[in-house]
């Protein structure tokens, strides 16, 4: 039987209102405690391409004198329910490349998630299945704006509101009624060093309006005078990635940041070598699939290009060129780190630092020409990085030191990659039982690393034992990707390869997160060991590890909550040593930890 349902909206209610063509919008950016901040860069949502500094007293003016190009939708004033469900119709005033439509119900639940991706101007139809008499939030985000709408389904009848669903907006009676006004843009604040503010603007003419932003680190962030090697004490724990280097406790999530450098730092001196900073100038475009970096330094001059086949505005780089994630709908390209390391010794002199350091050099540099790109098809905010076996030794790094990396999939990263540099030293040195066909598990004395590492790690390479005196293990370099999303896979059956050590990878990523937890992200980290009989960085036989991609590409860049991402997907009867030991031989911190 067919129904024909009528919404309770005027004709060509606009849930996503245009911009006109004249903006001016004034303000002041601050502090909580009210002191200014300069420097700040202020912009909309709509025309990320103009752009103002606020001045010595926090002071902004922006004046825009153009026709933006703004979002907008109409719903159509009926839909038709069919014994199949329903089918929304709506109609786009503007081109958009990502947007989500999201139905919940009345205590909360999400009923509905529906992606939407590369509209074109002009009217859609989107299927709306299995929905029931009863009270929902219709809500549709596209960008940065957001609107939303009640919803009551009652028998043939469905009524939508006309006005914003806010909280605290319904009234006795029932009855809807309109509270604040209805937001038309985002204005933006950033600034290094301070969290991003996004302030909801009911006007494209205003005056007076306040933008307060938070430091990145809510209090002093000084990073310690690390001691040389022979001054390090001897820890046999995996050590707290939520105590500073001074004893002090990571008590907030805003310290967190601060804690993370840190962290780097410590691996920095003591395992990869320093990162080179941004060159002097760096410039390059992006023209078809060509991606071009020019870098210069004093007097030196290098560059160097990769190749983005596909379409759509996510990069999926992958190191090595193999055994990489396949994201679905994303330009691939490769980076060899190996080329990159020369070049950075072009442009630098004999830095002393190897592979791992220089693939995040790399994508550091990649995402700066990206974004001063901004119109050329690739978004600098939706960089994907993967690899396998050396090049997810890569991928860790660059994910790591990388803080605008959007997504970072690890594979089979082994030794100096993922793995437990403890644990790994207490197999290879007579602890547990590891049966390998090729002896025991890869370690920082045996690794044939050829350029991994720079000479910092000669201490040590001679002696591994003193794995133990490091500050840090690889669950705390894992835990700095946190709070950005990261998938981290291993094989636990490779028997030829098993020194690569699936036991240690997944005692890193139990230890490491406990980091996403505390930060009020779970659902940004999963690690998952597929069984079977796999080839070397083979990801495709068990369609664990596939699905695992597909979540989080949905979670990450459809928006969607619901996505199953939040997975420790540790296989038991495959670990050298039972997981039941771990907490009293590797941990003797909280890994309950909650972070204000």
């Amino acid at each position: 039987m067919l129904k024909k349902i009528s919404w309770m909206l005027f004709t060509g209610i606009s849930l996503l209102f245009a911009a006109p063509s004249e903006v001016l919008l004034k303000g002041t950016v601050k502090k909580a405690d009210g002191t200014a901040i300069s420097g700040a860069k202020v912009y909309l949502a709509s025309d990320t391409t103009t752009k103002v500094s606020s001045d010595a007293d926090g002071k902004f003016a922006l004046e825009i004198v153009k026709t933006l190009k703004p979002y907008g939708i109409d719903v159509q004033r009926s839909f038709e329910v069919t014994g199949q469900g329903a089918s929304l119709g709506f109609s786009v005033n503007a081109a958009v490349s990502k947007g989500l439509i999201t139905l919940f119900s009345g205590n909360g639940r999400i009923v509905k998630n529906i992606p939407l991706q590369n509209l074109s101007a002009g009217t859609h139809n989107i299927p709306l299945v299995g929905i029931s008499n009863g009270f929902y939030i219709l809500q549709i985000t596209l960008g940065d704006q957001t609107v939303r709408r009640r919803v009551i389904t009652a028998g043939s009848e469905v009524f939508v509101s006309d006005y914003e669903a806010r909280k605290g907006e319904m009234r006795s009676g029932g009855k809807l009624a309109k509270v604040t006004a209805d937001v038309v843009d985002t204005l933006i604040a950033t600034k290094e060093g301070f969290v991003t503010k996004k302030t909801a603007i009911d006007a494209y003419v205003k005056e007076g309006i306040e933008i307060v932003m938070e430091e990145e680190g809510a209090f002093d962030c000084v990073l310690p005078d690390l001691p040389a090697t022979s001054a390090l004490k001897e820890n046999q724990k995996l050590p707290d990635p939520f105590t500073f280097f001074d004893g002090t406790k990571v008590t907030k999530k805003s310290q967190w940041p601060c804690r993370r450098k840190e962290i780097l730092a410590m691996a920095s001196k003591y395992l990869y070598g320093e990162m080179p900073p941004k060159p002097d100038e760096v410039t390059g475009t992006v023209s078809g699939g060509t991606i071009t970096v020019n870098c210069k330094q004093g007097s030196k001059t290098a560059n160097f290009s990769i190749n983005a086949s596909g379409s759509g505005d996510i990069l999926s780089i992958c190191f090595g060129g193999f055994g990489c994630a396949s994201i679905s709908g994303a330009r691939s390209a490769t980076v060899n780190q190996g080329n990159m390391l020369t070049t950075i010794k072009q442009l630098y002199g004999s830095a002393d630092i190897g592979e791992m350091i220089a693939a995040a050099w790399a994508i550091e540099r990649i995402i700066d020409v990206l974004e001063l790109n901004p119109d050329k098809g690739i978004d600098p905010k939706k960089v994907v990085i993967s690899g396998c076996s050396t090049n997810g030794k890569a991928t860790l790094a660059a994910g790591a030191y990388c803080d605008r990396v959007a997504l970072t999939i690890i594979i089979e990263s082994g030794a100096l990659g993922g793995s437990s540099l403890r644990m790994t030293e207490w197999f290879r040195h007579g602890g547990g039982n590891y049966n390998c066909n090729d002896g025991k598990p890869q370690g920082i004395d045996n690794v044939n690393d050829g350029n991994w590492l720079g000479s910092v790690a000669n201490w040590i390479r001679s002696s591994p034992s003193k794995v133990k005196n490091l500050p840090f293990d690889q669950h705390m370099v894992l835990a700095c990707i946190a709070p950005r999303p990261c998938l981290y896979l291993t094989n636990a059956n490779v028997n030829a390869w098993c020194h690569l050590g699936a036991t240690c990878e997944a005692l890193s990523a139990w230890a490491a997160e406990p980091v996403w937890n505390a930060l009020g992200v779970p659902e940004n980290f999963g690690f998952n060991m597929a069984k079977g009989a796999y080839s070397h960085c083979d990801i495709s036989k068990n369609s664990e590890h596939p699905n695992l991609i597909k979540e989080f590409y949905k979670r990450v860049f459809e928006g969607n909550a619901s996505a199953k991402t939040d997975v420790m997907g540790i296989k038991e009867d495959e670990l050298y040593q039972p997981k039941s030991q771990w907490k009293d031989m590797w941990v003797d911190w909280d890994m309950e930890t909650k972070l204000e």
